[in-house]
């Protein structure tokens, strides 16, 4: 079977990944973002990630997080987000990335 379509979630739990694409589209590797932080070297917070998104869309760029199941829980591009339709403040809040502004 072949994926056409990206697939949306709103399952949140779990630990999570955050993908920062390039202006083409692509990206180098994601970053594990981590509610307890317990191997350093390979998470971040979900604060840092927070703070990481944001400055990505701020220069207009696009960003995606996927749960453990490969699935897209967040999906925006610049100041527009895609997914969830609740829209990235309450998406922060809900996974504990809400302290950050």
């Amino acid at each position: 079977m072949e994926l056409t379509k990206l697939q949306y979630s709103t399952n949140r739990s779990g630990l999570l990944r955050l993908y920062r694409m390039n202006a083409d589209g692509f990206h180098h590797g994601g970053l594990f973002l981590a509610r307890q932080i317990q191997y350093p070297e390979d998470e971040v917070s979900m604060r840092e990630g927070r703070e990481l998104a944001d400055e990505h869309l701020a220069r207009g760029l696009e960003c995606r997080i996927i749960n453990g199941g490969d699935e897209l829980i967040f999906h925006a591009k610049g100041s527009k987000v895609i997914f969830p339709p609740e829209g990235a403040e309450a998406f922060w809040q809900s996974v504990g990335g809400y302290d950050v502004k």
